[in-house]
């Protein structure tokens, strides 16, 4: 783990975070209320694997404001780690790069369960997948919605020929009965 205490090692993150880089990052901010990372660091080797680098962020700096690096929809608030995968920059989706929040009272097994997780469906080969899926998925609703509103046009219009045939066999049947003779003689 490597703190980053100064804004020298803070600018030398920032450079890592969005340069060539085949590894995850994770940026670990402290807990709420203490000043100790949010997830045991050790543990959080082990739940993301080795060839992870784990920053973790003390005091007051950009990544717990908005972040220098990226935007706001990407900061390191105190109680939660993000998980920083290559390419990570300005304008990544923060979808991409997971928040993973611990919650007041959460165990560390509990926690790093989550924070484990958040890494295995967050990394790229199974984000693509997942925003494939999304996408498809959105088209097939797009689809339905498309064919719903297609199907109530059509029952509309049965309904209609229903009513005019209704309408109309009932004008025949006036017509055909006899008529009566009328009572002005």
């Amino acid at each position: 783990m490597i703190v980053v205490r100064s804004v020298r090692q803070l600018r030398r993150l920032e450079a890592e975070l969005v340069g060539a880089r085949r590894y995850p990052v994770v940026l670990l901010a402290l807990a709420v209320g203490v000043d100790e990372p949010v997830f045991p660091p050790r543990q959080l080797r082990r739940a993301a694997g080795l060839r992870v680098r784990i920053y973790l962020l003390q005091g007051q700096h950009p990544f717990q404001r908005p972040a220098v690096v990226a935007n706001k929809h990407l900061a390191v608030p105190r109680g939660s780690a993000r998980i920083c995968w290559p390419q990570f920059n300005a304008g990544s989706d923060p979808d991409d790069h997971p928040l993973v929040h611990r919650l007041e009272g959460e165990s560390d097994r509990d926690a790093l369960q989550e924070f484990a997780r958040q890494f295995d469906l967050s990394r790229p080969c199974v984000r693509r997948e997942i925003k494939l899926i999304e996408g498809i998925r959105a088209t097939s609703e797009r689809e339905l919605a498309q064919v719903r509103a297609r199907l109530t046009q059509v029952e509309q219009q049965r309904r209609d020929a229903y009513i005019a045939r209704h309408q109309v066999s009932g004008c025949g049947k006036e017509a055909q009965q006899p008529s009566r003779p009328s009572d002005d003689r």
